[in-house]
């Protein structure tokens, strides 16, 4: 089950601590809602790149309810912030990814909300 929710927290801390190459990656695309558009994002480390412009995540959330497989329902709730980030950036956009996620340890179900910057 901690498989399943470390699954979901790499999704969003994809966002979370590479390196600040300029070049957009071509890896990790991931589906959002950004600000209620549809949205992909390709990950890499803390950055994430929209249609090639580079985004930094300031703060994550995961939540939801991990059910183990012949266990008890847990509700999970994951909240990490990273200081600074994009320096005189004002813009801020939240996006959210829902999580259905289902193997032999158990259920995950829940979503991921990442507030990103431009960087």
């Amino acid at each position: 089950m901690r498989k399943l929710l470390t699954a979901a927290a790499i999704v969003v801390t994809g966002l979370g601590v590479a390196s600040q190459a300029s070049a957009a990656p071509t890896k990790n695309v991931e589906p959002f809602v950004c600000d209620g558009v549809p949205t992909t994002i390709v990950t890499a480390g803390r950055n994430g790149w929209i249609d090639g412009v580079r985004w930094q995540a300031m703060e994550f959330t995961v939540t939801g309810v991990a059910t183990p497989t012949g266990g008890v329902p847990e509700q999970i709730n994951d909240h990490k912030e990273w200081a600074g980030g994009a320096t005189g950036a004002a813009e801020e956009v939240t996006c959210v990814q829902p999580i259905n996620d289902a193997g032999p340890e158990g259920t995950f179900v829940g979503r991921v909300e990442v507030i990103i910057r431009p960087g």
